[in-house]
């Protein structure tokens, strides 16, 4: 669990492309409760999205991303049947 930890949008630069390149058996990120993730983020999580090979669950629920910013993530979360998007 990452909730709470003051991340941002680097972090989530930085754990979108470490989970792209090296996840084989995380299923679950709970990024939830971090008011430093914004919507410059938004675009970052939907590669991850897009790569994704094993996550079922994503919690990022309590973070300052915008109405438009989980749209475009839910939009994107329908072409991945298999991933549930906590917002």
């Amino acid at each position: 669990y990452l909730r709470h930890n003051d991340i941002g949008d680097r972090g989530i630069l930085h754990l979108s492309e470490a989970l792209h390149k090296f996840n084989t058996t995380l299923t679950h990120l709970d990024i939830s409760q971090n008011k430093l993730i914004t919507d410059q983020s938004v675009d970052n999580l939907i590669e991850l999205i897009k790569h994704n090979q094993t996550l079922k669950l994503i919690d990022i629920t309590s973070s300052t991303i915008s109405l438009e910013g989980k749209d475009k993530l839910k939009q994107t979360i329908k072409s991945n049947k298999d991933l549930q998007l906590i917002l």
